[in-house]
């Protein structure tokens, strides 16, 4: 495919495909957004009765969980995705690989909750280990069927699944924590999501299953792959977890992980819900190279254009923002949120690459990626932590993303002739938009009122961060509209801009 010629960022001849994966889109991330809400605030509560302490030490035990879970995962959604006619054969064949899978996960984590234990000279994590294998065993049940709603870009399932078993964990979560001020809140808090996430995907797509593995071709393929790359991209997703507990200490170990729980959340909330979206959206247009390109600038431009001003508020407000919503005992994890903020902000444009590698059925291209990664990660953390704690693993962080990058714009030149410089071009308006912004919080950060109480401190944030999102947003939309309104992300949001202010002026 890659003499297709290059798509223009202008091109978009699907119209309806883009409002059916907008509103899609909408749905899938409004719910995912809320649940973020509600973890947010599970994550105010734990803060607020738990020490850094002990989310070192229930990091620690999920980090082998993690792992474990991600290396067996099985891309069942996307296969069955693929799938023209979808079969009761097919179904019951992903069910049974997922019962499957999670036999195995129980297995393997209950082989490693032991040595696991010896190695970071914490008995602790036995126990915590066995309790939290819950989680993904019952992650391995979720009804097949769940995926003919997102065949039909029905994603208002998934915002009811997402928001209803997030907000029962938070009941549990703040019952528990409040009542023993125990670790093990965080514990039973994961596992109530898993639970509640579940069952009810039984009440939305109803299955009696039965076990076959008739339909197995189908899945042998992607599943060769899918287990090589998870098991890659979990070890490169966890590397400074893994390692940084063997040379710090499990107070500024809770702080690290609590910073990195803080800067993943925009990405939780708001990339990782445009999957399934995505997804679809490429599916659709696989016979059509050119409008594929075109459908993967928007998917690679329009993430960090809403993700990056977040990330950016918290690196540079930092101090502040741990003060309000963790307390003063937090305070020390302040730099930890600014490099860990800034560099997230790194590896956001390729974010789309494995939808697209999964639907041309290319996944090699994701698992040469993490190879890359890993490549440059492993030495360079097993060093930088060893010597420097967590700032060396930070540093690897921003190293390792930057190669990330680089080695994604080359994969999608090779997989659909999409130019690399395309794919910058795509980026300049959000990053001009950062420049104007990070100089608008600089320049107000001196005239609030930042120590002055904690709810001089909340409005003092507003004055500062209100403003420098509309100077983003202006910045934004003006190097596009000079670029000629090309149909890029900016486009989309417009349009649908202009949609909603017709339909509330004939009300």
């Amino acid at each position: 495919m890659t003499d297709q010629p290059a798509p223009s960022p202008g091109d978009t001849p699907n119209p309806s495909l883009s409002g059916r994966t907008a509103k899609a889109g909408a749905w899938s991330i409004s719910g995912r957004l809320l649940a973020k809400v509600l973890d947010f605030i599970a994550l105010l509560i734990l803060a607020r009765f738990l020490g850094p302490a002990d989310f070192g030490l229930v990091a620690m035990a999920m980090t082998s969980v993690f792992i474990v879970e991600t290396v067996l995962d099985l891309p069942i959604t996307t296969i069955l995705l693929r799938e023209d006619h979808l079969t009761d054969d097919m179904f019951n064949t992903a069910f049974t690989l997922g019962l499957m899978r999670s036999l195995i996960v129980a297995a393997v984590l209950g082989a490693l909750a032991w040595p696991m234990s010896l190695f970071y000279n914490e008995p602790r994590l036995l126990p915590l280990i066995a309790c939290l294998a819950i989680s993904p065993i019952m992650r391995g049940l979720i009804s097949p069927r769940l995926i003919l709603f997102a065949k039909q870009f029905d994603f208002s399932k998934s915002f009811i699944l997402d928001v209803a078993s997030k907000s029962v964990s938070l009941i549990v979560v703040a019952t528990v924590a409040i009542l023993t001020r125990s670790y093990w809140a965080l514990a039973i808090g994961t596992i109530t999501t898993a639970v509640v996430f579940v069952s009810l995907t039984y009440v939305f797509a109803p299955m009696k299953p039965s076990l076959t593995f008739k339909e197995w071709p189908r899945f042998a393929n992607v599943v060769g792959w899918s287990t090589l790359t998870q098991f890659i991209s979990s070890v490169n997703w966890q590397m400074d977890r893994l390692i940084l507990p063997r040379y710090i200490d499990l107070v500024p170990f809770g702080r690290f992980t609590a910073a990195t729980d803080m800067v993943n959340i925009p990405y939780q909330a708001i990339a990782l819900p445009t999957i399934g979206p995505i997804n679809a959206a490429f599916a659709t247009l696989i016979q059509s190279p050119k409008d594929l390109g075109a459908a993967y600038l928007k998917a690679s431009a329009g993430i960090p254009m809403l993700i990056t001003p977040v990330l950016l508020s918290l690196a540079m407000l930092s101090t502040p923002v741990l003060n309000v919503l963790f307390g003063d005992k937090w305070l020390e994890a302040a730099p930890y949120l600014t490099a860990l903020a800034l560099t997230a902000m790194i590896v956001l444009p390729s974010f789309p690459l494995p939808c697209l590698a999964m639907v041309l059925n290319r996944n090699q291209f994701v698992s040469m990626r993490g190879v890359a990664e890993l490549a440059v990660k492993l030495p360079i953390m097993l060093f930088a932590a060893s010597q420097y704690g967590v700032y060396g693993a930070i540093a690897t962080q921003a190293i390792a993303a930057t190669a990330v990058v680089i080695f994604s714009m080359f994969s999608v030149r090779t997989l659909i002739g999409l130019k690399i410089r395309d794919q910058i071009g795509a980026l300049v308006p959000y990053l001009l938009g950062l420049g104007a912004m990070a100089a608008t919080i600089y320049g107000l950060k001196p005239l609030v009122w930042f120590d002055k109480g904690i709810w001089l401190e909340v409005i003092s944030i507003g004055l500062v961060v209100a403003p420098a999102l509309i100077i983003y947003a202006i910045v934004v939309f003006t190097v596009w509209g000079l670029a000629g309104r090309p149909n890029t992300i900016e486009h989309t949001i417009v349009h649908k801009g202009q949609g909603i202010v017709r339909r509330l002026l004939k009300k």
